[in-house]
């Protein structure tokens, strides 16, 4: 990944801005804002993510400000291991294990286990979510790897709107934080169903995601 930097100045530029515009607090969690105030490296994820994506910051205030409402309508800061459906993740549908050949955090995905319900989305999410912040603040550059290994898997396994979120996280909030995803024995049919998904991802996250087979998916792993 490109190397990119941002300066305590823009650091600075950024915190103060966010502030100035932002004189109530009430829309925002206020474990968020002391961490906005005080971490410098929180901050600088907005400015990393928006010079990658787009070349500039011109908007990572806004990106700020969106990441910190979204965060306190979707509880991210209470979600804890102990509320989390252990039914679910139980299904081994996703889990933390090991480290791609970069060091990356490895979040792996199993959608054979999967079964659609609308009625268990909310339930998902969160689980998703929870994995996230595990990670999401130990480190400035981008630190987690999404393996998304479809052996055994259908359509039966694949929630279009679930996808679209888990895409969307990325894109639209959690900033400066995907470093790849890997599909991994991706079958015809869900490479069909891919296709549908893919216009919603921009042009820069898309490079992020990359097919593979059994022989290359030795050479993507670290330590499992």
């Amino acid at each position: 990944m490109t190397n990119l930097s941002a300066s305590q100045s823009e650091i600075d530029a950024l915190r103060r801005d966010f502030f100035s515009t932002n004189p109530s607090r009430d829309l925002y969690d206020e474990r968020d804002l002391t961490r906005f105030e005080t971490n410098d490296v929180f901050v600088k994820k907005f400015l990393l993510h928006e010079k990658f994506a787009r070349g500039n910051t011109n908007l990572a205030l806004s990106r700020v400000c969106e990441f910190l409402k979204w965060r306190k309508s979707f509880g991210a800061n209470d979600l804890k291991l102990e509320l989390l459906r252990h039914d679910l993740l139980a299904k081994g549908v996703m889990y933390l294990r090991g480290h791609d050949k970069e060091g990356k955090n490895l979040l792996w995905l199993i959608p054979r286990f999967f079964t659609k319900d609308t009625n268990l989305q909310r339930d998902w999410k969160k689980i998703g979510i929870y994995f996230y912040e595990l990670i999401f603040w130990q480190e400035e550059d981008p630190n987690i790897t999404i393996i998304v290994d479809f052996q055994n898997a259908g359509t039966a396994n694949v929630d279009l709107s679930l996808v679209k979120f888990i895409l969307n996280t990325f894109q639209e909030y959690y900033p400066y934080f995907l470093f790849r995803v890997i599909f991994f024995r991706m079958p015809l049919v869900i490479e069909l169903v891919w296709r549908l998904v893919k216009p919603f991802v921009s042009n820069i996250f898309a490079d992020r995601i990359h097919s593979v087979d059994e022989q290359s998916i030795a050479s993507e792993k670290r330590s499992i």
